[in-house]
């Protein structure tokens, strides 16, 4: 049997890995094309108006469940398993970039192997709008840690 050098093994692992990662789309059951895989490396937008936007539209179609404050305790949300992500915690948003959470935004939590109880609100946000919404949601653990310094001032 002939050894394969080390420098060798390695790249072709890292190889294995990249395939891995460029395949898993297609094997959690979307295929993606060239442009599906840029836009999920896009950033959500940071200036104040698309920040403002992707809270009215929080407002209107995920504080049912999430709540106001984004903690996971709206109205809707007490009865649901599990209960709706809570967004004031950074470990809560596990996504590795902003175009994961875009995706479970439009296509719902059962396309990202998450919750089906998401649901999908590709239908009725359009892309701005959604990339609005996942620049809000971002936004939460800072709000949330001023909101708890003013209080205990």
């Amino acid at each position: 049997m002939k050894r394969i050098p080390g420098s060798v093994a390695a790249g072709s692992l890292l190889l294995a890995c990249l395939c891995a990662l460029l395949i898993r789309p297609a094997a959690a059951g979307k295929p993606k094309d060239a442009h599906e895989v840029q836009e999920a490396l896009q950033h959500a937008p940071t200036d104040s108006a698309s920040i403002a936007a992707g809270g009215k539209s929080f407002a209107k179609y995920c504080v049912p469940c999430h709540g106001a404050g984004g903690h996971g305790d709206g109205p809707a949300g007490a009865a649901l398993k599990p209960r709706p992500r809570d967004f004031t915690s950074t470990k809560n948003l596990r996504s590795e970039n902003d175009g994961e959470l875009f995706e479970v935004i439009k296509d719902g939590g059962a396309s990202e192997k998450l919750s089906a109880m998401m649901p999908a609100w590709g239908g009725s946000l359009n892309k701005t709008q959604i990339w609005q919404l996942v620049a809000y949601v971002r936004g939460f653990p800072a709000r949330d840690s001023l909101a708890k310094a003013h209080a205990t001032k």
